[in-house]
């Protein structure tokens, strides 16, 4: 073969690797593949955050149950604070 052929053989093969980096670049930026992964780094962080959590549960009872009480206070913290109002205002007499 001629330094010429070898070129041209190079080129063939540089341009072949070059589409399959562009299909594989093509299959990875669909949405149906890219919410796929997102899942799964979603699944991983949740199961590494809840593995985490449990073993600072079992460290600290007390404190997870302040940090569980104060979640659930600001979950429902209008009908608390609703009912906390209620139960403060003076009763009206509607005796008048």
């Amino acid at each position: 073969m001629s330094e010429l052929d070898d070129r041209k053989a190079e080129v063939a093969n540089s341009k072949s690797r070059l589409m399959t980096r562009i299909d594989e670049i093509r299959s990875r930026v669909q949405p149906a593949s890219l919410m796929t992964d997102v899942k799964m780094v979603a699944r991983k962080r949740a199961i590494s955050a809840a593995t985490i959590a449990v073993s600072q549960c079992k460290a600290r009872p007390i404190i997870a149950v302040g940090a569980i009480s104060a979640g659930l206070a600001y979950l429902f913290r209008k009908p608390l604070l609703n009912a906390l109002a209620k139960r403060l205002q003076p009763e009206k007499n509607d005796d008048k």
